[in-house]
């Protein structure tokens, strides 16, 4: 996969669909917002670089990051 710099609506339902995301709880548009505020995060604190490619499996960790935000920070 290319370097992201956000993550895509298509990107987001593969990852939530990945991951057992309910889509009930919440919109796709809405889990995209939190996993591009994760994924700018983990550049910023140098975890990951602008130009570095990520693959599914990245991608799949920034998803299981935001989801555990997401259920800690049920608001």
């Amino acid at each position: 996969m290319k370097a992201l710099e956000k993550i895509s609506d298509d990107e987001a339902q593969k990852i939530g669909e990945r991951l057992g995301v309910d889509f009930q709880l919440f919109t796709i548009e809405e889990f995209k917002d939190a996993l591009n505020v994760e994924l700018k995060a983990e550049i910023k604190q140098g975890e990951l670089q602008p130009s570095e490619d990520l693959n599914d499996s990245d991608l799949e960790a920034i998803g299981r990051v935001t989801m555990s935000h997401i259920n800690v920070f049920d608001d």
